[in-house]
């Protein structure tokens, strides 16, 4: 069984107040929200539960991934959300980031599924996707619930990115765990 967790840095917040999760027969998927300095505790814990990869949000940087890995003995594979240089430029204009989409794919699925966390700090939208057309869909309904920015597990490179940028026409800034 797969394992995945994608955290978020939402100051304030901890895996039980900012926590929601996706399961079936073939994976087993967590999505938590914390303060960041708590990560690494919570890493660790994944690590003792057999998780095999992490995706974090863009708050994270190389360095955290660094340490984190470490405290996960290498057991985990890690990375954290980028963005180009574009997308990055949106992402600075960005007055509010209280509204969050995240797109994961799941290729154990047959229909999106969707997980919704809604907290004081803010509400995420999170897509599990199966393919790249059900992606891109994913992308537009995001947009059509008010998301100001998005982020993709690491499944999604550059090129894939790109597609879900174009999708959405570029109206909200997309980074991804993926190369870019």
């Amino acid at each position: 069984m797969m394992k995945f967790a994608f955290l978020m840095n939402m100051p304030g917040e901890t895996p039980e107040t900012c926590y929601g999760e996706y399961n079936n027969e073939k994976s087993h998927n967590r999505i938590v929200g914390m303060e960041k300095d708590a990560a690494a505790e919570y890493v660790m814990g994944l690590a003792e539960e057999g998780f095999d990869i992490v995706g974090l949000c863009g708050d994270f940087t190389e360095r955290d991934v660094e340490i984190l890995t470490k405290v996960s003995e290498g057991k985990i594979s890690i990375n954290y959300a980028k963005y180009s240089p574009v997308e990055m430029e949106k992402m600075d204009k960005l007055e509010s980031l209280f509204e969050y989409g995240i797109i994961i794919f799941e290729d154990s699925i047959e229909t999106t599924e969707w997980v919704e966390i809604l907290n004081r700090q803010g509400n995420t939208y999170v897509a599990f996707v199966k393919d790249m057309d059900s992606a891109m869909e994913a992308g537009k309904e995001l947009v059509k619930k008010g998301v100001a920015f998005m982020e993709l597990c690491g499944w999604f490179n550059s090129e894939r990115t790109g597609q879900i940028i174009n999708a959405i026409g570029g109206v909200a800034p997309v980074g991804t765990c993926g190369n870019i």
